[in-house]
């Protein structure tokens, strides 16, 4: 039996990109990744081959052009892409070319979207296979209409959480002079916005110390 073929479409590939860091160190006989990259892909991919369709902006025909031809020419399995306008025309293109499995990780609550945003996502994300939510708060946060047209086509929602390559972060070299205490640690990082939630991870960190 052949590989299983899966092509994830990025909008920024650098070292950064959780799937140029599964596909780094992917070494499964049984899927066939490729890694392409909307606009140009950075100079530190992970040693991972990233097709680049040298967008110039969002709504680059001629990047949708290539990656039409790509779909037709690869024939993947599964096209995993992520929300807007990128991922909505993509998901089209999918249809297109009778991806059979389409799927679109969700990583933001709808709630701050606009309506354009919401339209635009929403509008095509019921021809999905599966979405997948980083998160609880994610997935309940789809407007009424658009969990209607994600109920009456099928669609699956899964939450699968985000995870971290502990040793990737332990090894990692430490540009600071602070001496960290002795003892356990927590490492939080993200934008300071209330979405991320910091505010509970210091009131719990709060019980912790009073603890």
């Amino acid at each position: 039996m052949p590989p299983t073929s899966v092509m994830v479409l990025l909008t920024g590939a650098n070292e950064g990109s959780t799937p140029l860091e599964v596909a780094a160190s992917s070494n499964d006989p049984d899927i066939d990744l490729t890694i392409v990259d909307f606009f140009i892909a950075g100079d530190r991919t992970r040693g991972v081959d990233v097709i680049s369709l040298h967008a110039k902006s969002k709504y680059d025909w001629r990047a949708y052009s290539r990656l039409l031809d790509l779909l037709r020419t690869h024939k993947p399995d599964v096209l995993h892409v992520h929300p807007n306008a990128i991922g909505a025309i993509t998901r089209l293109l999918g249809v297109l070319t009778n991806v059979p499995c389409l799927v679109t990780t969700e990583h933001s609550t709808h709630t701050e979207f606009g309506l354009v945003r919401n339209f635009v996502n929403g509008g095509t994300n019921w021809l999905n296979d599966i979405i997948v939510a980083n998160s609880s708060a994610t997935a309940n946060s789809f407007r009424t209409w658009e969990k209607s047209l994600q109920s009456a086509s099928g669609t699956e929602i899964t939450v699968i959480h985000y995870g971290v390559n502990i040793e990737e972060i332990q090894g990692a070299p430490y540009p600071c002079d602070t001496q960290l205490p002795s003892g356990f640690k927590i490492c939080w990082t993200g934008r300071l916005t209330e979405a991320k939630n910091l505010s509970s991870l210091l009131r719990a960190v709060s019980i912790l110390r009073d603890d």
